[in-house]
């Protein structure tokens, strides 16, 4: 019996995957084949397409142009307002700033806004410096 669905694009990387309960993730990737898009908890409908509901959590990733390394992630997650409507809210960013051998300088998280809710509140910054 399958356990798991696995769906690849063409050139080989996975690009969706669910479980026999249709609850899976997604992938969206560029030329390189970084993940410039990960979305988790998502429902799948019988034609195999996803569909966020509450809960479901979005990452979108920026890359450094020539290096393989994340310079800034944003989360996000699948929220339902008190009118019914229902959105991606961003919850925090990360960025990051290298050395000349890639090596994290500084690691800044930005706290957008509660999660779980459509009450904003203003964003705080906590940066770490690595030596």
């Amino acid at each position: 019996q399958i356990q798991n669905h696995h769906r690849y694009d063409t050139n080989g990387f996975l690009y969706k995957q669910w479980n026999t309960d249709y609850i899976g993730s997604v992938f969206e990737r560029n030329v390189r084949g970084l993940i410039e898009t990960e979305q988790h908890g998502l429902r799948f409908d019988r034609e195999e397409q996803p569909y966020p509901v509450p809960g479901s959590t979005r990452i979108e990733w920026q890359w450094e142009q020539r290096h393989p390394w994340p310079i800034s992630e944003t989360h996000s997650t699948w929220v339902r307002a008190s009118d019914g409507t229902e959105n991606w809210q961003p919850t925090f960013t990360r960025r990051f700033t290298r050395d000349e051998r890639g090596r994290i300088v500084t690691d800044t998280l930005t706290e957008l806004t509660q999660t779980g809710t459509q009450k904003k509140k203003p964003a705080t910054t906590h940066t770490t410096l690595r030596t």
